[in-house]
């Protein structure tokens, strides 16, 4: 608002200056003529003259002088006139902003002046008057434009975010009221096509646990054979692939979560029960998140850290930031770049073992900080593998 407040006040300023400027010299192109003497100044004229009339000629200059008359002789050649004088006539001259008169004198040419205006009030408070006053119209003007900018500016940010449920305040009458309900159309097409999105994910989803369900079944029934094994395994992908597909749709439609105060130390303890991670660092007393979302987002970190560490996990709390880091094989420069992608594998995930790999667990956890107001950061460990930090941003 700030920005176009200035350049806005700054055009019209700008504009009113040179228009002013350039009437301004019009005007006093088309009145260059000198305005005719007055009376005072014709009476002057016939007093300075009975005054000179009695002395010889040559004496005319020093009297003027001597009297502090502001006048002075001229002959006719030292001025170029484009028509003679009459001998009682009086010209007005103007050099400047200065005023003279010039009238016959013997065969010489009497010059009176300049004048002195009279002192002129100052006009720098009106203008200064007419400047505030601009600047209140033009933020009369231009307040309702710059609510309706921010409002909408703060409604694309929010959906960028990923609150689809974000619209625009759609004010009758105003500058962008087109704009906004385009917006808000735009907005609920996108919306829209996420929950179909999200609803043939489930359907899809329901649809798939059945087969795999008398799969299963018909596997328990037959009992153990050659690739009883193999046929498990099989299914338990499947059917992971299922429930990450279904938690990241479940994240997609969610635009708010609810903060709560985390005592960190207690719920890190309970998390990691049982599993070999070292604390590394003093954590804070608390955290706000989402307990039930950041279990998620560790519990994937976790995952990924046992599935690629060689003998040692740690958790810390640097800047601000929790993380969890290993000594595995680490990521590429690539692989920072587009781990949190969906569906991406890097080489390090495809060549440590045969395990399967979705390639979700990253895209779920950069999603979960999203909402949080965070963001997921992938670097080099200390220890030689991969270090995730969760930035809260707090």
């Amino acid at each position: 608002m700030k920005r176009l407040f200035i350049s806005l006040y700054g055009l019209l300023t700008l504009a009113l200056l040179s228009l002013g400027y350039g009437l301004d010299q019009l005007w006093q192109h088309i009145n260059s003529e000198p305005a005719p003497a007055t009376a005072s100044q014709v009476q002057l004229v016939r007093l300075i003259k009975s005054d000179l009339a009695p002395l010889p000629a040559g004496q005319w200059q020093a009297y003027l002088d001597q009297h502090g008359v502001k006048a002075r002789l001229l002959s006719p050649s030292d001025i170029q006139l484009t028509t003679p004088l009459r001998p009682e006539q009086i010209l007005p001259l103007t050099q400047g902003r200065q005023d003279f008169l010039l009238t016959p004198l013997g065969s010489q040419l009497l010059l009176i002046g300049p004048f002195e205006e009279g002192p002129r009030a100052s006009s720098f408070g009106l203008e200064a008057l007419f400047f505030i006053l601009l600047a209140l119209f033009v933020l009369l003007w231009q307040w309702p434009l710059a609510r309706e900018l921010a409002a909408l500016k703060k409604a694309a940010q929010a959906f960028g975010r990923g609150f689809w449920q974000q619209r625009v305040k759609v004010r009758r009458g105003g500058y962008l009221s087109d704009l906004a309900q385009s917006f808000n159309r735009m907005a609920q097409r996108i919306e829209q096509l996420l929950a179909d999105q999200a609803l043939m994910t489930r359907a899809v989803s329901h649809d798939l646990r059945t087969p795999l369900t008398r799969l299963r079944f018909a596997l328990a029934m037959n009992g153990k054979g050659p690739h009883s094994d193999s046929i498990k395994a099989d299914l338990d992908y499947l059917e992971q692939i299922i429930d990450h597909w279904s938690q990241f749709h479940e994240l997609e439609a969610v635009d708010s979560i609810q903060h709560q105060t985390i005592a960190l130390p207690a719920f890190l303890a309970k998390l990691l029960a049982g599993e070999a991670v070292q604390i590394s660092g003093v954590l804070p007393a608390t955290l706000a998140a989402d307990p039930h979302l950041l279990t998620r987002c560790l519990q994937n970190l976790l995952d990924n850290a046992k599935r690629y560490a060689k003998a040692q996990i740690r958790l810390g709390w640097q800047d601000g930031a929790l993380y969890l880091e290993d000594d595995g094989p680490g990521l590429s420069e690539e692989e920072k770049q587009r781990a949190t992608q969906l569906f991406y594998r890097g080489d390090s995930a495809r060549n440590q073992d045969q395990a399967p790999h979705l390639g979700l667990g990253l895209a779920m956890c950069a999603r979960i900080m999203h909402l949080h107001g965070g963001e997921l950061h992938l670097e080099d460990s200390p220890l030689g593998g991969a270090r995730i930090v969760l930035d809260f941003g707090q």
